[in-house]
């Protein structure tokens, strides 16, 4: 009854609803209904998408089979290993709330949307266990993992994909009928392009750096909570979007997740006992991962930027770690040692950085605050840059 009261009633089938407007029974009735007006055309992906319809809970809960003919504006952004990424305007939409006269849920229209096409380094499989790692994470509205609303296929020939493409883009090599990942569009890019010009602006204050740690920390530990490892966190899978602080930041790559082999990823962010190659990758790796996270968000640039002509792995093998700005607060700079530490079982869990960027954020304003310090020294230093060293080893 406290539900029924909370929720209210259905009112085609008259039967309790599960959050909000959404009836699972009739939705799900509606979906089945539908099937037969799509395929992928691969049963695997079919049943993928029809399972999480059948099985939604509310209106971001389930995947979506997208005709290609739905986005427009497609540009080619770039490519990695495992993929390629392009922009585009989802015309139709995800379903957003219901019409209380149609008793129908309407849907958003011209949702800008990235892509996210398979690349030579993936197969189907993986970009399958992708998808289904990011369908974990549906019905879990705050947990900062990249919202996937389904699935595409490129067009049959390379003459329909270049009428697809808003303009021709000579990087890009026509892939016809490659399934892509449709996802939620982060407006500031990744990590790495939204901290470039972070180093000199007053606005990007010690507590803004604390709030996107407490929210990745969180999204992390959401993650490793579901035993999934990410296995390549670094820059590229941060996305930020100043503009949406209800998804952003947000991790994505969940495409090695759970995989048995050892991955391939940013050297940089990889934990020096994976270097050789032969240690199985556990949360404790993902936590080195995050530290340098920490690291790269306190000096907005990468790591070993200073050893240009040497090989990375070697470097890391030697030095182990970056080197920390003396302006850095000591509370930060240990923590960030402790997700280096050599013995990953004495690195802290996801579930404890999280608690500590809040106790942080608690504490901020307070008197003395080791935080509120090192802003006054940051605009300093942007007012006077040349009275400072930039960098303090370990």
């Amino acid at each position: 009854m406290e539900l029924r009261l909370k929720y209210g009633i259905c009112l085609s089938c008259r039967k309790e609803l599960d959050v909000g407007d959404w009836c699972k029974g009739c939705e799900a009735k509606k979906f089945e209904q539908n099937f037969k007006n799509w395929t992928s055309e691969h049963p695997k992906i079919d049943q993928l998408i029809q399972e999480s319809q059948l099985n939604a809970t509310n209106g971001l809960d389930y995947s979506e089979w997208i005709d290609y003919r739905e986005i427009e504006g497609l540009e080619y952004i770039t490519e990695g290993r495992l993929c390629k990424i392009f922009k585009g305007i989802w015309t139709k939409g995800p379903k957003h709330r219901m019409d209380p006269k149609s008793n129908k849920w309407i849907n958003v229209p011209n949702v800008t949307v990235a892509l996210k096409e398979m690349g030579k380094g993936m197969n189907l499989d993986q970009f399958l266990r992708e998808v289904q790692n990011h369908q974990k994470f549906l019905r879990d509205h705050e947990s900062h993992v990249l919202r996937c609303f389904g699935i595409t296929k490129s067009p049959g020939d390379d003459i329909e994909i270049t009428k697809w493409l808003k303009d021709k883009d000579s990087r890009y090599k026509p892939n016809p009928n490659s399934y892509i990942m449709v996802m939620a569009w982060a407006n500031d890019g990744n990590l790495l392009n939204y901290i470039e010009n972070k180093a000199h602006d007053e606005k990007f204050t010690w507590y803004k750096r604390l709030e996107m740690l407490e929210v990745l920390s969180d999204a992390l530990e959401r993650i490793h909570s579901k035993n999934m490892v990410h296995k390549n966190l670094h820059c590229g899978n941060v996305l930020m979007d100043n503009k949406d602080i209800f998804q952003f930041p947000a991790i994505c790559g969940l495409a090695l997740c759970n995989q048995t082999e050892i991955p391939v990823g940013v050297i940089s962010f990889i934990a020096p006992e994976h270097l050789n190659g032969n240690l199985k990758f556990t949360t404790a790796s993902d936590i080195y991962s995050f530290g340098i996270i920490m690291w790269v968000i306190c000096c907005c640039k990468l790591p070993y930027k200073e050893y240009k002509h040497d090989s990375l792995a070697v470097i890391m093998n030697v030095v182990n770690s970056p080197k920390i700005s003396k302006d850095i607060p000591t509370t930060y700079a240990n923590l960030m040692k402790r997700c280096w530490d050599d013995d990953s079982k004495k690195r802290p869990k996801a579930s404890e950085l999280r608690n500590i960027f809040l106790e942080w954020k608690k504490h901020y304003h307070s008197n003395n605050s080791e935080f509120l310090i090192a802003e006054e020294a940051r605009l300093n230093r942007i007012k006077n840059p040349d009275l400072f060293d930039d960098v303090l080893s370990l």
